[in-house]
């Protein structure tokens, strides 16, 4: 009887030490996650509204050769034409640090601006390349308020 427990308390065991093995990876490779998780972090995040309607943009542009959004799009997201541009209006959560020139190269209209929150037009094909912007966090495009009657 004992031995049958010395057995069972050593299987324990030995399944507890080996059960837990760690993959060490190498320098290279742990260099390679970090610049994955920094760079993740330094790209401004879309709000899933945004996200929602950049996959409805999406599908729209590969459906034409010239692009004009639809008019239920231009309804259902408030889109404004400006100077032959179809604009999107959102706000822009942003750092200190933020280089407001590289929105205004992307043709952003900045409106008002309160505490690290930035109300902007931005033209809807240009939507994506803000993601890369140095300075902003998160983007979120406008909804539309609707009366419920």
């Amino acid at each position: 009887m004992k031995i049958l427990i010395y057995i069972i308390v050593f299987l324990i065991f030995f399944i507890s030490c080996h059960g837990n093995k760690k993959t060490v990876k190498s320098k290279s490779e742990n260099s390679e996650y970090i610049n994955d998780i920094t760079k993740k972090q330094k790209e401004a995040k879309f709000s899933p509204y945004t996200k929602i309607f950049l996959s409805k943009l999406h599908k729209e542009k590969s459906e034409k050769k010239e692009f004009k959004p639809s008019n239920e799009l231009i309804e259902e997201y408030n889109l404004l034409l400006i100077d032959n541009k179809y604009y999107v209006g959102g706000l822009l959560k942003v750092q200190d640090s933020i280089n407001e020139n590289e929105l205004l190269m992307n043709e952003v209209k900045i409106g008002t601006k309160i505490k690290g929150i930035w109300t902007a037009k931005i033209p809807i094909l240009k939507l994506e390349e803000l993601k890369s912007i140095k300075g902003i966090n998160y983007i979120q495009i406008d909804h539309p308020v609707k009366p419920k009657y």
